[in-house]
This record gives structure tokens, sequence and C-alpha cells, in this order.
């Protein structure tokens, strides 16, 4: 009976005794252990203080609880109690269970709740008491956990019989399974094969090789049953179903492959001359000859090549089938020509039974006395196992202060952080024990820190770990990474420990150049400028190229704190001799900041002329110069005389635009003569237009000298309309017939548009209007009249001025399609002169422009979708619980793309406006021919032009991101929009004067089209949320998530069933399932991945195997996963084609003092 007094002797008796690690075990799991005994030890002697005070039955019923929490934690790891028998704290805890177990209980049910039977075969109906104990005592050394849950294998009982007859426990070359008395798996073996370590290695290395002794005769087709027997328990192993895509991992069938590769070597010609006469279905069948399918396998092997008769056989077959089905193949050849009998190897080498028996109990007794004192020999995955300790201590009753104590030790990483948060106040509790040694972690990953608050950040994060992120910042991305989790308060600490540290490695300008590239531009660069401003002009050392290349690399809001500077050091290094060199790679905003220094102390025209002659050697320069000064030359350039002086300045480039910019100027047709050449083509029709001219021309003589200037019937057409018979001096008459020798006719623009398409098309430019030019050409041919489509030259004109701003028409088309407008607007302005008016006519085209617009509406922009976006990004800023937040940036990511995709809105309120457009030029063709309204016409011509097109200029590419929080969207105001449908809902009612309202239309319209250029021209500021939203997304998923194994370079991987049971696991875990959780398996049957299998192609064998899912399954621990030193040599029974042991050998090799290490077959290969 337990009293307190044994109790604490016992305790006593064990706490002093010191934990024997293997070198495999890593440091944060032997810290585990460490602390769970410490806790462990320090709980007991808590239960044996409230015995000694009399809580007797409180106190067994506090240690039953504890054996059950106990056994849920460490079931799960490598010291559960068959795993590490010997362990102080399991001893201590197996005695207590023998003193506390009832008279009919047993004792392992006591220790390990759950266990329900023995492993045997057929299973036992007795007492489990009877069958595990021996006067009382439980010898736990003597079993170990089987891979089904509640089931426990006797190991001393199986190497006992299996030394008397192995049938028993290996099913290999069995027919049938009636001879196995222990329910074991694959992994089962292996790990009976591990227990005892060596000595159990050696014992089953040699069973295995009595039993397969014991079946195999010697005959080729003992070999082939042996090969097809391996592939096919490989392409299920323990999962007790093949594969439906009948494919098997490479490395497990690669060693039966070798040896029955040297086995065909080593055949007579004459037997593989009798083989190659088999024949699937028969000899006479047109079936596959048996050879051909050893050759597909052993061309899936790269050691084992094929003679080239044998290679081409195989080519010319064109044999495709994968593995499994040449195991299947293989067995029904063996059924259908019994190759059993026919064909014997010959007799190997064998043993005698007296020399087998001998041998086998020499290693038992070893192997028995082993296990008398077996260590912790397994090697056991414990994903989450900070986490599940956590849960054991909180489960027994302990405290939050001293579930800190013994928890803090146990955190080795940041991401342990995340763990010590599951308990309410835990983290806050712990902090104190961590912090001081947080900076000595291996790896700084501080997404882990977005779960603390401020105040946890402020007390955790320590001057010395700031100082070791920093060292960890190497580009601008990593920069990123690390500050964001960090609260604004320390990432402003963290950003100054970083510029301290960048500006003590700039020495010179390299340095600088070196660490701004590193960085791409940005990051902590601006911080770098703004500590460095002072010395910027000694690491440049006069160099402007250097600066200009510098400033370029820079992100926007590094080169926006750099203008100033930059243009400081420009204004004082750029001069006329070195400006052309340079002038390209000036930024815009630096250029205008010149030019309004340079030209600062001209305050006069003279001082003006003398700065454009001091600049006479920089023809770019000088247009800059006068656009810079425009506002100045307005006063001074006020006659023809200072026009010339300061034309005669410019380049022969910009001669024009300067007479363009003062054509009111002008006043002799010396002058005009003079500069007209530089007037480009097709802006002479309207500088005339522009130019006074009744002023400089007086009489037809001098009209006609103006007039030869032009080269088309239209532009003389244009000019002659500008004057009276009075003007110059002339009859109506006169005038009137003059006018008639320049009418346009049909035919000639017609003849114009079938010439201007037909070379389009021969070079390859089919520029904006042609199909407008053919519906105008079609008019043209079909009306009687002279009323052109003026909708159509309108819209021409746009579509052709926009196109030669942006470079996409070729001059010459653009000439032309710009005379045809020209000719085509000059008839129709002749076409109103002759034509008559009805007022009728006039009433009839209101009624129907009220008709067409009746029910006209504007949709209004969506803002609704960005207000539910941008509260959405404010609750994000806010958002402190990992999932809650990856959720909202989930739904933020959706609302998002919503908002992109609404782009389409621009189209329709596009064609909105285009149609209530329409509707008024037809109107206004409706109405030219009143005489009375030809003033209405040219007041519409005008708003034409002033609101014809709409220029938005959209944001730099290197639009700044806000660091401190997501940037919102723009909202769009809708006032615009409402304003111009209540206008059209006025036009349907007036019944006077419709001008003031349709100018008012047309200027709400201009304004809704401005609205929806910067409504859909955003698209940088959505690619920059659209980047935050997946930063910040990928982060707290990554907070949230289990850390991913990494995979070597030389290795492919996949994700597994296994690793998706692992998430699953966790996610339960992290959901506080505790229950759930306890009756989940921690080990699932593994099955097969289609990226981990043979795949077959029509020519060669194609592998992609990755061993390292076999080893996940297994659950070993990382490190063992990545080890890459050398490999003892393998054991006898490795060498076997056993299905588990084989299996387990391709993965991992054990090696002393070292971990375990991954074994690559096919490194040829790779």
């Amino acid at each position: 009976m337990l009293t307190a007094k044994l109790l604490k002797k016992l305790v006593s008796g064990y706490i002093n005794k010191p934990m024997v690690f293997p070198s495999h075990i890593p440091p944060a799991i032997k810290k585990i252990m460490e602390q769970e005994s410490a806790f462990s030890y320090k709980h007991l002697q808590s239960i044996a203080g409230w015995m000694a005070e009399g809580s007797s039955d409180k106190a067994k019923h506090s240690i039953r609880v504890f054996l059950k929490e106990r056994w849920l934690f460490i079931k799960k790891t490598g010291w559960a109690y068959p795993r590490y028998p010997f362990l102080p704290i399991n001893q201590l805890c197996l005695q207590i269970a023998e003193q506390i177990a009832g008279e009919d209980e047993a004792i392992c049910q006591v220790l390990m709740p759950g266990i329900k039977q023995i492993g045997r075969i057929p299973a036992s109906t007795g007492s489990l008491k009877k069958e595990t104990e021996d006067n009382g005592h439980f010898p736990v050394h003597n079993y170990i956990l089987a891979k089904k849950e509640g089931m426990l294998l006797p190991i001393e009982s199986i190497y006992i019989d299996a030394v008397a007859d192995t049938n028993c426990l290996f099913s290999d070359f069995q027919d049938n399974s009636l001879k196995l008395r222990y329910s074991v798996q694959s992994e089962d073996l292996w790990n009976i094969r591990q227990a005892a370590g060596e000595s159990s290695n050696r014992l089953m290395d040699k069973l295995f090789q009595v039993h397969k002794q014991q079946h195999d005769n010697g005959s080729l087709g003992f070999a082939i049953k042996n090969l097809a027997q391996h592939i096919l328990e490989r392409s299920n192993l323990d999962a007790g179903i093949i594969d439906t895509i009948a494919e098997v991992k490479l490395e497990l069938v690669t060693e039966p492959i070798r040896e029955f590769y040297a086995i065909w070597r080593a055949l007579p010609k004459e037997i593989k001359n009798e083989l190659f006469l088999m024949r699937e279905g028969g000899c006479q069948s047109p079936g596959y000859p048996l050879p051909l399918y050893f050759f597909r396998l052993f061309a899936s092997v790269p050691d084992c090549p094929l003679e080239e008769e044998e290679w081409a056989a195989l080519q010319k077959s064109q044999l495709t089938e994968c593995a499994v089905r040449i195991a299947h193949t293989l067995n029904k050849f063996l059924s259908d020509y019994g190759l059993d009998d026919n064909c014997v190897l010959g007799t190997s080498q064998r043993e005698s039974k007296a020399q087998i028996k001998n041998s086998l109990l020499d290693l038992l007794e070893n192997t028995l006395n082993a296990i008398k004192r077996r260590g912790p020999v397994f090697e056991i995955e414990t994903p989450l196992i900070l986490s599940e300790l956590i849960t054991f201590m909180r489960a027994v009753g302990t405290s939050v202060d001293k579930i800190a104590e013994f928890a803090s030790p146990c955190v080795y990483s940041f991401q342990d952080l995340a763990t010590l948060t599951m308990i309410p106040d835990l983290l806050d509790a712990a902090i104190p024990h961590i912090s001081p040694r947080a900076d000595g972690f291996e790896k700084t990953n501080p997404i882990y820190l977005a779960a603390l608050t401020e105040d946890q950040q402020k007390k955790f994060i320590t001057e010395r770990l700031l100082k070791k992120m920093s060292t960890e910042i190497e580009t601008r991305l990593s920069f990123h990474n690390v500050g964001y989790p960090l609260k604004p308060a320390l990432r402003d600490r963290l950003n100054k420990i970083l510029i301290a540290k960048l500006k003590d490695e700039v020495h010179c300008l390299a340095d600088l150049k070196a660490i701004a590239q590193r960085f791409s531009g940005g990051g902590p660069i601006l911080g770098l400028l703004r500590a460095l401003k002072n010395d910027l002009d000694q690491y440049f050392d006069n160099d402007i190229e250097e600066a200009l290349s510098f400033y370029a690399e820079l992100r926007y809001n590094c080169q926006r704190f750099l203008n100033n500077w930059l243009l400081k050091f420009c204004y004082q290094k750029i001069t006329p001799d070195n400006f052309e060199t340079h002038f390209l790679r000036i930024p815009n905003i630096v250029m205008s900041g010149l030019l309004v220094k340079w030209s600062e102390n001209t305050g006069s025209f003279a001082d003006y002329l003398k700065l454009l002659d001091k600049w006479s050697r920089c023809p770019r320069l000088l247009p800059e110069l006068n656009a810079s000064n425009k506002k100045k030359l307005r006063a001074w350039v006020t006659s023809e005389t200072l026009l010339e002086q300061l034309i005669q300045k410019m380049p022969a480039s910009d001669k024009g635009a300067t007479i363009l910019w003062f054509r009111e100027r002008i006043s002799s047709r010396v002058f005009l003569y003079r500069y007209w050449s530089f007037i480009p083509e097709n802006l002479q029709t309207d500088f005339l237009l522009a130019v006074n001219l009744k002023l400089i021309i007086t009489n037809v003589d001098e009209l006609k000298l103006v007039l030869a200037l032009l080269d088309t019937k239209g532009k003389k057409a244009r000019i002659l309309a500008q004057f009276q018979p009075a003007d110059l001096k002339c009859t109506p008459e006169y005038l009137a017939k003059l006018q008639k020798s320049f009418a346009v006719d049909n035919q000639d623009i017609i003849d114009e548009i079938t010439s201007l398409k037909s070379r389009c098309q021969n070079r390859d430019n089919y520029p904006w209007g042609l199909t407008e030019l053919d519906t105008l050409k079609r008019n043209l041919i079909e009306s009687d009249s002279r009323d052109a489509s003026f909708i159509l030259v309108w819209r021409l004109h746009a579509w052709i001025s926009q196109a030669h701003m942006n470079y996409q028409f070729d001059p010459l088309i653009y000439r032309v399609l710009s005379r045809i407008i020209s000719q085509e607007s000059t008839r129709i302005s002749y076409g109103l002169e002759r034509s008559g008016s009805s007022l009728n006519g006039k009433a009839q085209a209101i009624a129907e422009l009220k008709q067409a617009l009746n029910g006209s509406y504007i949709t209004p922009f969506p803002n609704y979708n960005r207000y539910r976006l941008n509260n959405l990004l404010k609750s994000i800023d806010t958002e402190t619980s990992p999932r809650q937040l990856l959720r909202l940036l989930e739904t933020a990511e959706q609302d998002l793309d919503y908002v992109k995709s609404s782009r389409v809105l621009k189209f329709i309120k596009k064609s909105e406006i285009e149609f209530i457009e329409t509707e008024i030029i037809m109107f206004t063709q409706k109405i030219y021919t009143t005489t009375g309204d030809r003033d209405f016409l040219n007041k519409l011509v005008l708003l034409y032009n002033k609101y014809g097109h709409v220029a938005v200029e959209s944001p730099p590419a290197n639009y700044p991101q806000d660091n401190k929080g997501l940037i919102p969207l723009p909202y769009v105001s809708n006032r615009h929009i409402h304003t111009a449908n209540t206008l059209l809902r006025a036009i349907e009612k007036e019944k006077s004067d419709l001008y003031p309202l349709l100018e008012r239309l047309f200027k709400q319209l201009y304004l809704i089209k401005a609205d929806l250029a910067k409504s859909c021209d955003i698209n940088h500021e959505k690619q920059c949320l659209a980047e935050q939203i997946r930063s910040k997304r990928a982060l707290t998923k990554a907070l949230i998530e289990p850390k991913r194994i990494k995979t070597p370079k030389n290795m492919e991987t996949t994700i597994t069933a296994t690793q998706i049971e692992e998430k699953v696991y966790e996610e339960m875990k992290m959901l506080g399932l505790k229950q759930l959780l306890r009756n989940y398996p921690s080990k699932k049957p593994y099955r097969p991945e289609p990226s981990e299998t043979m795949i077959t192609t029509s020519n060669t064998l194609q592998l992609t195997a990755n061993s390292a899912t076999i080893a996940k399954d297994d659950k070993l621990h990382l490190e063992c996963l990545f080890s890459t030193q050398e490999e003892e040599a393998q054991s006898l029974f490795a060498n076997s084609y056993q299905s588990f042991f084989k299996r387990k050998q391709l993965n991992i090799t054990k090696t002393r003092g070292s971990t375990a290490v991954i074994k690559h077959l096919n490194k040829k290969s790779m």
C-alpha cells in the first residue's frame, strides 16, 4: 500500500539518478525530457505532502490522474515506458503503479491507460494481469508498443519463439499465414529488431537468413518469385491494398532487381534462349517473351546496364508495362511454365541445423541479456511536443506560473512563442524567463512575434535581440519581413540600429552603391540617406554621372528626399559643356528646378537673350527655357522685331513652336514668308486662321500670294472664308468665283481615302479610324448632297490627334488623314452656307433629340465595394488574433479582386457618355441648315474642342508604399454623374433654348470622363495593395501553420498523406480538442503517393522517388532526414528482401554517435 512515507522515499531515491541521453536526441527534446522529469518529481512530492496531511483519497486520485495524463503525453514520444523503460522517472512511475494497482487490476493499465491486449495470434482470452505480471511486478522492459493502438508486443517471447520457428514471425515466402503467432506489421518488425540495440539487430538478421534458407530451393523460379513478391509487397507496404495507379517506389525494389540482374548474367546462353521461347499466354501466342520483362526492370536501375542486343529488343518491343503489372505477369509465367522445378541455379552453401541452432541460441542469450538493460534506441518524431508538455502540466492542475517555470527552458525558437499563447497569461509569465536568452535562438524568425502585444514585445525584445535581428536584414524583402511583425516603437529602434550599422559600413561611394543595390534602392536606404545627408557631396566627389546613376536606382521616397540635394548638386556641376551628355538622365522635377534657378537673374528680355546665348550649345535646353519663362516672354515680346530676335536664338526644329506661341505678334507678309517653312504642315491652316490676315492682306493679289503657300483646296477655302469683298476691295461676284475655284469635290476625298487604305495595308500599319473612313467614303459616294457625316469627322480628328501624340501613327498616314478631315470639314462649311433653313426641321430635330435622350442614364460609380474594402483594411490594421487576421485578409483579397475586375465599368460609362454625345452631334447636323443657328453650331464646335479629350496623369511607377499600414483605395464622387442625369431630365422638359443646358451637359460629361479616368487609372495603387495583402496573408498563414520541412536541393519532395494527417493533428491540437486528440492515432498507415512512385513512359522508365516521405511516415526526427554523414556497412539482415526491413534500410541507417542519414541508392543517376 502506498503511503506518504513510501512515496517520499521512492521520489528521493530516483530524483538524483542521472539520465542517459543518446547522441541522436536534439537539444530541444533533451531539455523537454529534463523539464518533464523535474516537473513530475515536483508534482509527486506535492502529492506526498497531501498524503502526509491526511488527504489520502485525494492523493491517490491525483496519482491516477497524473499517471493517466503523463501517459497521454509520453506515449507519442521516444521516452514512453516501453521505449525507455529504465528512465528514472519511468521506473518511479512503474513502482507507484505497482503500489496503487488493485488486486484484479493490471499494472500496465494503471501505468498506461488504454492498453487492452497483447499482440498474439490468436488473441489471448486470459487476464491481462496474469499475462503481463510476475509476482506483482510488470517487467515493462519485456514489451514494446505495437503500431496498432492499445496493443503491447512481448519481445522476449517473440525472440524465443522465432528462434524455435521463424514462420511464427515472418510471413515472407509463406503461401498462407496459418503459422504466424504474432500480430505484427512491418513497422513492428523494425521496432522488434531495434529494441535491444546491436544484439537484437544481429539476432533478427540471422533469423531472417534462416527463414529464407528454409524456403529457397535454389531454382530460377524461386528467384523470379522472390523478385515479383518484393515488387508487390512494396507497392502497398502496410496499406492493405495495391495502389490504383499500380506504381512502386524505385528505391524499394532496386536491390532485388540488382540481385536478379546478377543471376541473369550468370545464366547459360542455352537457358536464356529457352526463356525467350516462353511467351505470355503460351509459346505460340503473340505476347512478349519472358526476358523482355526482365529488361524492362533492368532499364530502371542505372547500374544494371543492358547489352546492345538486349536494349535493341526492348526498344523494338515498345514494352511500357509498370513494375506492379510486370510482377503479376511474372507470377503468371511461373504458374504457366512451372519454373520452380525446371531450372535449378545450383546449390548454395548452407549451414547445418546444428550450426544454425548454436548460432541462434548464442544470439538469443545476448539479446535477452540486453533487454534487461536496454536504453532509448527508438527515434520517434514528436511534432508539437512543447504544446503537449504544456497540456500535460495544465491537465494535472498546475498553475500558470509553475507551467511557465518548467516550460520556459524548453523554448528554443520564436515558433515556440506561439505555443505559449494557448493558455491565457502563460506568455506574460514566461517572458521574463525567456527574454534574457532570446538572442541565442538559432535563427531569428520574427514572424511569430506578430502574436505578441505591444507590451509583450517591449518586455521580450531586448537590445541584444534587436542587434541580432538587424544582422539578418540583408535585402529589402528581409527588411520588411523582419520589421513588419514589430510594433512601431520597436520597429523604429530596429531601424536606428540597422541604419547605424549600415552607416559604419559606408566608407566610399562604392560602399553606398553596394548597400543601395542590396536593398533594391528601398527599405532602410531612406534612413541611411538622412544619416549621410551632410556627407553625400564628398562621396560623389563632383561626379555628376555617378550622382544621376545612383539617383535612378532609388525608390520613389528616396528620390523625393534627394530631389533638393540633387538639384543643388546639378546646379553646381552642370555646364553648357556637359549638359547634352547628362540631359536625358536628369529627372523632370530636377530639370524644372534647374530651369527656374538658371532663369532667376533674368530681369529683362536682354538678360534672357544673354541666357540663351550662354546655353546656345544645348539645343534641347532652349525650348525648355522658353516653356519655363513663357509668362515673362508674353510680357517682353511685344513686337514682331523682338519676336524675330527670339526666333533667331532657337534651333531650327523649335522655331515653328516659338512662332506659334506668338502668332498674334505677326504684322507683315515679309515675316510670314520668311518663317513659313518652319510651321508644321498640319498646323499651317490653323496658324493662318490665328494670324490677323486682314492687317497683312489688303487686296486679291496679296491674298493669292498667301494662298499659294497652302497645298490643298480645303485649306485655301478655309482661309478665303474669312474675307468679305470689302476686305479685298473686289466685287462679290469675283469673290464668289474665287471661292468656287477652291470647292472640294467628293471624288478627290474618295481617291485619297482609297490610296491611304492601300498604303496602310501594304505596310502592316492599320491606324484607328479606317472603319469610319470606310463609312465616310460610302456616304460620299451615295450622297446626292454635300451633307457630310460631322460626327465621323470629329471622332477621326480626336483619334488621330491622340494617336499622333502617342507616336502610334506613321507621320505620312497622319498627314493624309488630317488632309482628308480638313477637306471634308471645309465641304461641310460650304454646305452650311448654301443650304436653306427650315424652322419646322429645327423643331423636328429638337423633338428627335428629346426622344433619343428620354430614359438616358449614366450609372454612378460603385463606391460601396471600395467602402467595404477600406473598412476591412482598417480592421486588418487593428486585428491581433492570427486566425481572425487570416480570415480578414482572405476576404480583403477577394474584395480587391472584385474591385480590380470592375474595370469593365469604364467601358459601360464610356458607352453611355458616347451615346449622349452622338445624339447631340446628330442633332447638330440636322439643324445646321438653319441660317439663324450657325452661331449655335460654332458654339458646339468650341465645346468639342474644349471638352473633347481628357488627359489624366498616372501615378509614378515607383509609387511609395506605406509600411505602417495598408493603403486605402481612393473614392470617386458621383456628384458630376448626378448633375448630368439631372440635366438630361431637364433637356426633356425644355421648350425654348437648349444651348445653356447642352453646354452644362458637355461640361459634366467632360468631368465624368476625368472622374472615370481617375477611378480606373489606379492600377499601381491596386497592385501595391494586393502585394501588401498577399505578404500579410503569407506571414499570417505561416504563423498559424506548422513549420514546413525543408528538402535538400538534390531531392524532390511532395506532400504525402502523412503530412496531411499531421496538419489535421496540429489543427485539432490548436483548436483545443483535447479528448479528440487523445483518441486520434499519432501514426497512420503509409500509402504511396503518385509522385513518389514509378512513372511509365513510352521508351524508358522514368522514376521520381523520394525517400524523405517514407522517413516522415516512420516518425523520424527532422535532423535525421537531412544528415549527410557516411553510412556504416549494412548488416546481413538489411541486405535481405523482407518487405519492412528493406524499406527501412533504404531510408535510414543507424550510426553510432551520430544522427540517422538518408540513404540514396540512386547516386549515380543523380
